[in-house]
């Protein structure tokens, strides 16, 4: 977008105007309806978990360090999943206990639940019913690292204990190994369940990152940032989309950024005196 494109783009004045005060973010997916930022990687992994959901019954293990992106992925991977196939999907919570887990794989499955251990029996049967009408179901828990041993030892255990077992993915940041090699059920990556991993941003991949999402409320990155506070922000932040969201704001909210900004605006107002005149 040009300069002389603003009056053409409100959108893009009104977050000028008024940066200082974040009227809007552009990385709040709410305010400026942004799709969500996909490169070869995450597109190559999203399309490697769908395909192992459908043709494999292991245990699956997507980890990711902390800011990298992880939950913003998991949210792709089940909209794209769930226009096939019947899914449970659900953020997991601290103090989740093996019964409140077999309460949401219940509910994702639409059976009322009860207590009593008739309830693996329903969940079971559900899923053999879903099986032989060709419907193989699925399920997809976030931050999965904060589920206690119990809960992930009924997970590691849930497809050894039927014929038709459901395909689980779990997304995770790393510390989940501590509590997986303390399960009874031994967890052999290569064996009985695959193992794969979010990479952080190359330094390409962040530009279209950021370029990605200003462009959204109708800014190009050549407006307000330069390669070097890019790069700046790349190096600083490790690739990790959470600290480049975080970097970006800090940035285009810093005195140099939001006066150079204002510079821009009067130029284009004055440009746009004179087109009129004219």
């Amino acid at each position: 977008m040009t300069k002389s494109d603003s009056s053409q783009n409100p959108h893009k004045n009104n977050y000028l105007k008024n940066i200082l005060g974040a009227s809007i973010n552009p990385f709040d997916m709410a305010s400026n309806g942004a799709g969500l930022y996909q490169n070869d990687h995450l597109v190559e992994t999203q399309s490697l978990i769908c395909h192992l959901l459908e043709k494999s019954n292991k245990l699956i293990l997507i980890e990711a360090c902390k800011d990298s992106g992880k939950s913003t992925f998991f949210k792709k991977t089940v909209t794209q999943i769930s226009i096939q196939h019947k899914m449970i999907s659900f953020k997991a919570e601290p103090k989740t206990s093996p019964e409140q887990l077999l309460k949401k794989i219940a509910q994702g499955l639409g059976l009322a639940y009860k207590m009593g251990k008739d309830i693996r029996l329903r969940i079971f049967h559900s899923i053999t019913e879903l099986v032989q009408n060709n419907t193989k179901p699925m399920m997809l828990i976030d931050e999965s690292h904060l589920l206690n041993e119990d809960c992930l030892e009924l997970l590691a255990n849930f497809n050894h204990e039927t014929s038709t077992p459901l395909s689980i993915a779990l997304f995770s940041e790393t510390s989940i190994h501590n509590k997986l090699t303390n399960l009874k059920t031994k967890i052999e990556f290569g064996m009985n369940a695959h193992q794969l991993f979010l990479r952080a941003y190359t330094l390409k991949q962040t530009a279209e990152f950021i370029s990605l999402h200003l462009d959204n409320i109708g800014i190009q990155i050549p407006f307000i940032l330069t390669d070097v506070q890019i790069a700046s922000i790349h190096k600083d932040s490790s690739g990790l989309p959470g600290e480049i969201k975080s970097l970006t704001q800090e940035l285009l909210g810093s005195k140099k950024v939001v006066n150079h900004i204002k510079t821009l605006l009067k130029q284009e107002k004055s440009h746009s005196r004179r087109h009129k005149k004219k």
